[in-house]
């Protein structure tokens, strides 16, 4: 109802119900106590507390509260802190460090397009821009792995993605559930892209690396089925091409 209501107001040119709701999830944020203060008023930023294990013990520095969007700046502090105490001076800082596919990311549209280039070989320019868009530079290493993949095809039912892809991902993302693929190593539950057909097509895809023989695809698949409609509110007969 909040966020509903929300959209409203903020864009009300848009008519949005709950029908249109695809996924939905929650999460835990570790907030300080604030006593009787209702959770909403309770600010989301961290901060660093400074004391003792024991009397004239150890030194004990905490970090109270925070979120994934701040780790980098409560991380910096609290080696600073930790220095501090230890009388040392900082010799190395990531404060500009890229990671992940952010490392080497085309800074503009004219460095994009070189890009792609360089990695269209095998895979072709618009695939290698869709791979991207999705994994920013890692897309190198899953085109290296589609080029590679001897039964590479694009899903039936996800054309944009393929077996090579996916097999790629279940490799190198600790893969062990079907969840894993659909909720956390792709937007496809997120973005209401869900069908029995796409759980079918994605547990095959990857049942070869995984070893997974034909009852533990199947097993994978209604647990799946399970758990997104009991915790995710995902509907069997839900349109699985609701755009994002």
């Amino acid at each position: 109802d909040y966020f509903i209501d929300l959209i409203a107001q903020v864009l009300p040119d848009i008519a949005v119900d709950r029908s249109q709701i695809v996924y939905r999830f929650s999460g835990v944020r570790p907030l300080p106590s604030h006593e009787d203060l209702p959770p909403g008023f309770v600010s989301r930023d961290y901060r660093v507390e400074h004391g003792e294990l024991v009397a004239d013990g150890p030194r004990l520095i905490t970090l109270v509260g925070g979120k994934w969007t701040t780790f980098r700046a409560s991380a910096e502090h609290l080696s600073d802190d930790t220095l501090k105490e230890l009388g040392r001076e900082r010799s190395v800082t990531t404060r500009g460090l890229a990671i992940g596919g952010g490392k080497g990311y085309p800074a503009d549209e004219r460095s994009r397009q070189a890009w792609v280039e360089r990695h269209a070989d095998g895979v072709g320019r618009e695939r290698a821009a869709v791979l991207l868009a999705r994994y920013g530079t890692i897309a190198r290493d899953v085109i290296d792995a589609i080029v590679e993949d001897d039964d590479d095809r694009a899903l039936e039912t996800l054309p944009d993605f393929s077996t090579g892809e996916l097999r790629f991902l279940a490799v190198t993302e600790d893969v062990e559930r079907l969840a894993d693929l659909l909720q956390r190593r792709s937007d496809l539950a997120f973005t209401g892209r869900l069908s029995r057909e796409i759980f079918a097509e994605v547990a095959e895809a990857v049942a070869p690396v995984l070893g997974w023989d034909e009852a533990r695809v199947g097993s994978e698949i209604a647990r799946t089925m399970d758990q997104l409609a009991a915790l995710h509110g995902w509907q069997a007969s839900a349109d699985a091409n609701i755009p994002a």
